[in-house]
C-alpha cells in the first residue's frame, strides 16, 4: 500500500514539474544559509584570516556542527549593517 501511494505521488511531482517545464518556470534556487570561513570570506571582500579575526574577537558568531565553523549569512548581514557608515550632509 505504501508503496503504491509513494508511486501515486511520484507520478503527480513529475506532471508539476513538465507542467513548469512546458511553462517555461524553473525552480527558485536555494538561497546558502551557512558559510564556510572561506565562503563567508568572499562574500564579505576579506582574506580567510581577516574574517577568523573577526570571529575571534566576537565580532561574528559561528555555528559549530561536527568540528566544522560555519558563519550564518544572517549574522554577517548584521555585521556588514552594523558597519555602514552614513554620510553626514
Amino acid at each position: 500500500m505504501a508503496n503504491a501511494q509513494s508511486d501515486f505521488i511520484e507520478q503527480i511531482a513529475q506532471r508539476v514539474v513538465e507542467k513548469f517545464e512546458k511553462l517555461g518556470i524553473s525552480p527558485a534556487p536555494v538561497q546558502k544559509r551557512l558559510y564556510t570561513v572561506a565562503q563567508a570570506a568572499i562574500y564579505i571582500g576579506r582574506t580567510p584570516a581577516a574574517t577568523q579575526h573577526l570571529i575571534a574577537s566576537g565580532k561574528i558568531s559561528t555555528v559549530r556542527a561536527d568540528d566544522r565553523v560555519f558563519l550564518d549569512v544572517r549574522d554577517i548581514d548584521k555585521w556588514i549593517e552594523a558597519n555602514k557608515c552614513h554620510p553626514v550632509r
